[in-house]
């Protein structure tokens, strides 16, 4: 075996454990992953298809591929963390996929799509939040595929009837997967395609002009549905309030996230990563090239049009920019592989030794920021960080003797090697700040099906937890006194968001003189279950105890 396919297999090898371990490792945290956990698993049971609901009350902040998805993937796996968050793994995979596919139609090389699908794949945002209980990650990958089949409708006149029907069903998708902030992603790369291409056949094809009516008579049925469903309050909720009401709040939108509009102007670059040290000289040279110059156009009216559209928005999250990376990679992507077998420019030597010196600080110094926000030492991390930058400087050695093709695969192998090592320290940490399952699952097991929960204010993410880990949902109140006037058994949950000092919500349901069956604590929460009846009293309490 050559030393180039060493270095693929074990590429390819830590990539896999990664994209595993990174799914696998980790209880969901709160407030988003149980959330959208919740609503999956709720929406399933009930056999509803078009409003998704969250303790039996609607939930119309996003249409309910994401959700549906969750439901499926837990029903058929069980109540895990990695099953809740295998529907946004596989979208991540078909994001890379679909990426290079596109890079290497565009490119003519399968370099580039094994280039584009990594950057892709190893950018801190998409590795985070594909691996999170989200409805992004069906977004990320539903409008990447958009790219893909538009691209490929553009480019084949002899199939373009068939990539127009695979355009209508991505879109689709994307639309179902957060609305209609998923259409606005493939419309601008198509319009930057067709600036680049302008070609006048295209706009005499019946299915340029056909294939949006199909995307809107699809999205137009789930509205129906939504309005057979959930009437007219429904259906103005998702128009007027998710739609025209995020992108300008100050006429009324009250879902929070509201951020002026320079927000992204620091969150954007840390998202490109690492795909942003490459750019300005994958820029360089595709502004260079001939053919190669097409995609320069749609990529950027895809991340710049995007950006701006994003930064006139009212509601801003850092999560929000994640489609966005794809256009970076594939430009980036294109460029690697454009490196291999020629002299480099002064800037291409710069960028190279940019992304060396990237790759070996990410290795020693990574470790070190985890240990410093509380996150326990491993052995993982130490194996990490070791084998990170010791293959780090190997690149560099690579480097001094011209193998580009080299240097990078050992570039990306000490990227895979430290995220490796870093992540069980990282999920760990994030386990004891935010982890209540043992709570709620312990709820199910000490309050029979029977007995009423009552919720004491709760929030959405204990509302989802309960259905998800206990597979209840309770009744709100809004006083502390309903639960002590109401008759007959019952139980109550408090779940109370601790910054310092005692739990004050807590201390008051605990002042009531119910039984205390359960109490957990993890660093920014505190949870605790008491139960009035006879049932109450036969269980006996449960001993302070503190989520793992």
């Amino acid at each position: 075996m050559t030393a180039r396919r060493r270095l693929l297999f074990a590429c390819a090898l830590a990539a896999g454990l990664l994209y595993v371990e990174a799914g696998a490792l980790g209880a969901l945290s709160a407030p988003d992953e149980v959330r959208v956990a919740g609503i999956g698993v709720e929406m399933v049971a009930r056999g509803a298809w078009a409003i998704p609901t969250l303790g039996g009350e609607p939930f119309l902040e996003k249409p309910p591929l994401g959700f549906l998805s969750v439901g499926f993937a837990t029903r058929l796996f069980g109540r895990t963390a990695l099953a809740a968050r295998l529907p946004s793994m596989l979208w991540g995979l078909v994001a890379a996929l679909s990426l290079a596919a596109l890079a290497r139609r565009v490119y003519g090389r399968l370099s580039a799509g094994l280039g584009a699908g990594a950057l892709l794949l190893l950018s801190p945002s998409v590795l985070k939040y594909s691996h999170r209980c989200l409805v992004d990650g069906s977004l990320l990958g539903a409008v990447t595929l958009s790219a893909l089949c538009l691209w490929r409708f553009v480019d084949t006149p002899s199939r373009r009837g068939r990539w127009a029907l695979a355009a209508v069903g991505a879109c689709a998708l994307a639309f179902f997967a957060k609305g209609a902030v998923g259409l606005v992603f493939p419309s601008l790369f198509l319009v930057g395609l067709l600036a680049v291409r302008r070609d006048a056949k295209l706009l005499r094809s019946p299915w340029f002009w056909l294939s949006p009516g199909a995307v809107i008579a699809l999205v137009g049925l789930w509205l129906a549905g939504v309005a057979a469903e959930g009437g007219e309050a429904a259906l103005k909720t998702v128009v007027v309030d998710n739609h025209l009401r995020r992108f300008a709040p100050a006429a009324g939108y009250a879902g929070g996230h509201e951020r002026p509009w320079h927000y992204y102007l620091g969150k954007l670059p840390v998202v490109l990563l690492p795909s942003l040290v490459l750019l300005p000289a994958a820029l360089a040279w595709h502004r260079r090239q001939g053919r190669t110059r097409q995609p320069l156009g749609p990529c950027l009216a895809w991340l710049g049009g995007g950006a701006v559209l994003l930064s006139l928005a009212g509601t801003k999250r850092q999560v929000y920019l994640l489609p966005l990376v794809p256009p970076a990679a594939l430009l980036a992507g294109g460029w690697v592989a454009g490196l291999i077998g020629r002299p480099l420019t002064r800037l291409e030597d710069w960028t190279l030794r940019a992304l060396g010196w990237a790759a070996l600080a990410g290795a020693l110094v990574g470790p070190g920021v985890l240990l410093g926000r509380g996150a326990p030492l491993r052995c993982a991390l130490v194996c990490g960080w070791a084998a990170g930058a010791a293959v780090a400087l190997f690149a560099f050695l690579a480097l001094r003797r011209g193998r580009v093709e080299g240097f990078l695969l050992r570039v990306l192998l000490a990227l895979l090697l430290t995220l490796l090592g870093c992540y069980p320290s990282y999920a760990a940490m994030q386990d004891r700040r935010h982890d209540l399952s043992a709570f709620f699952r312990g709820v199910a097991v000490r309050v029979p099906p029977r007995v009423p929960i009552l919720l004491w204010e709760p929030s959405e993410a204990t509302r989802g937890a309960l259905r998800f880990y206990a597979d209840r949902s309770g009744r709100t109140i809004a006083r502390l006194a309903e639960a002590r006037e109401a008759t007959g058994a019952r139980a109550l949950v408090v779940v109370e968001r601790v910054r310092r000092g005692r739990p004050v919500r807590v201390a008051a349901a605990e002042a009531l003189g119910a039984r205390v069956l359960l109490r957990a604590r993890s660093e920014r929460e505190a949870a605790l279950l008491v139960a009035w009846g006879a049932w109450a009293g036969a269980r006996g309490s449960s001993p302070a105890r503190r989520s793992p």
